[in-house]
């Protein structure tokens, strides 16, 4: 799993150094083929990526922290000042620093693929959601 990418999609959204510095995680199963997966972090490594395992569970707790709720919270939080434009006339925008224009940044996002994220991912989201009270 690439940990790489912005708020656009597609192949067009590529670039040279789209992986440079970047983690890639390995989720492999008991009897994955060594030398399998050596070759696939040989590939890895020559896009420039950093390589980490882990297992799946431990996998998708950790990105449902650090990037799946990230992308709730930053459609719920567009969502919201967009429901709100009436009452706060455009001040959302005007007094937005750069905390809002990431939440904007991440909002714009392909809803769809996000979506599908989470869908995907709901049990780890939900049990990440659960210890916010």
């Amino acid at each position: 799993h690439p940990l790489a990418g912005t708020e656009k999609s597609g192949p067009d959204a590529g670039f040279a150094e789209l992986f440079e510095n970047r983690w890639c995680i390995f989720t492999p199963l008991p009897g994955t083929d060594p030398a399998a997966l050596e070759k696939l972090s040989e590939f890895w490594r020559r896009c420039g990526s950093n390589i980490d395992t882990m297992d799946p569970q431990h996998h998708d707790m950790t990105l449902a922290i650090v990037s799946h709720l990230p992308h709730i919270i930053a459609y719920n939080i567009v969502g919201t000042a967009d429901d709100l434009e009436s009452v706060t006339k455009s001040e959302v925008i005007k007094y937005s620093a750069s905390g809002f224009r990431d939440f904007t940044r991440l909002a714009a996002s392909d809803p769809t693929m996000w979506r599908d994220v989470c869908l995907h991912n709901k049990d780890a989201i939900l049990e990440m959601l659960a210890r916010f009270s």
